[in-house]
């Protein structure tokens, strides 16, 4: 779980991005019907299911950071039979149970039972009591082994069972558990509930060599790839934006999770291609910044502009395509809207509406 204090690589990522928008928040339901329930699993059974993925650790989730002496000391912890910390899983609609919190702890039991750490041939403990240093899974004595297999993990399970549509309760369980460390961005929550083709495709166009050259080093926590995720959801559905973003995003790839419903993968694919390579081959690398760094606000209206006139023709005048951008972004009605309160619903669409005027004669 993304619970360790930010990086100065992390922090820096974060200054690469301007974005105007208020502090959103999500506003709740009157109520949810949620299941929670409390399960002891044995370490067997919970090595058995990661390995054949039936416990599921989300791709958003930082690597596993655990040193050898560390992983040593929660396997020794269940050896001796002190306890350990809750470990906490959402049932997904596929009966997965995905790993909310935990990761450290599951990868650890699961890597010293298979014989190797991080790598290396062999997962030997070290930094434990000495009667137990050196062994590894297969060096444990009979008494031991069953000891470490019947070694109960307390896992606290959640279920949403109304509404039935969505996932949102399970949303903001992700944002709670880490009140008071570093939250999970929204689109790592996002990137988890509501995997599929599309979440797929984002990640495939976050490799765009256009793209990569505009925004620059991919971004830690998925900006970038929610960018694309925000332009692509304006531009199919601009016209039942209401805000928050967030809880906009959300609904829009809960709809077009394995896309449908009026979008196709070869559509969402080509649109923004052919936008990001026209505005780069026109602007450069310093797209979308008008003040050094990346507007959020800039690129969607801009994006949304290019994107309109594109479905249209083919725009082969480069240097008439950057003269169309600099006035856009000389236009002091155009700027405001990308300064503050940028997902204002009346503010959302003003902007895509001078976006769109802006290109729609680009030749």
């Amino acid at each position: 779980m993304a619970t360790e204090q930010l990086t100065l690589g992390a922090m820096l990522d974060e200054e690469a991005i301007e974005d105007g928008s208020d502090d959103e928040s999500m506003t709740l339901p009157a109520n949810y019907d949620v299941m929670t329930f409390g399960a002891d699993m044995p370490v067997d059974g919970l090595v058995k299911r990661l390995e054949e993925g039936n416990i599921y650790i989300p791709e958003f989730q930082r690597g596993y950071v655990w040193s050898q002496e560390r992983a040593s000391r929660f396997v020794e912890s269940l050896l001796i039979g002190l306890p350990t910390p809750t470990i906490f899983l959402w049932r997904d609609e596929d009966k997965r149970l995905v790993v909310i919190d935990g990761q450290q702890r599951l990868r650890s039991i699961q890597y010293f039972c298979s014989g190797s750490f991080k790598g290396k041939p062999t997962f030997a403990l070290k930094g434990v009591r000495d009667d137990m240093q050196g062994l590894t899974y297969d060096t444990l004595g009979p008494e031991q082994k069953r000891t470490l297999d019947d070694s109960l993990l307390h896992a606290f399970i959640v279920r949403q069972e109304e509404p039935t549509d969505d996932h949102s309760s399970i949303y903001h369980v992700f944002e709670r558990l880490n009140s008071g460390m570093t939250p999970l961005y929204p689109h790592e929550i996002r990137n988890c509930l509501y995997q599929g083709q599309f979440v797929d495709l984002l990640q495939e166009l976050n490799s765009d060599d256009d793209w990569r050259d505009i925004f620059g080093a991919r971004h830690s926590r998925m900006k970038d790839q929610e960018l694309i995720l925000r332009v692509t959801a304006l531009y199919h559905a601009s016209g039942g934006y209401e805000e928050p973003m967030k809880q906009f995003l959300n609904d829009f790839l809960k709809r077009h999770r394995n896309f449908g419903a009026g979008i196709s993968r070869a559509t969402v694919h080509e649109t923004f291609v052919r936008s990001i390579r026209a505005i780069h081959g026109a602007v450069g690398n310093d797209a979308f910044k008008p003040h050094g760094r990346l507007n959020a606000a800039v690129f969607d209206g801009v994006m949304i502009g290019v994107a309109t006139r594109l479905a249209k023709a083919d725009i082969t005048d480069a240097a008439g395509l950057r003269a169309k951008y600099d006035a856009l972004l000389t236009d002091s009605d155009f700027l405001a809207t990308t300064d503050q309160a940028t997902t204002n619903q009346n503010t959302v669409l003003s902007r895509l509406e001078m976006g769109i005027e802006a290109f729609q004669d680009a030749v």
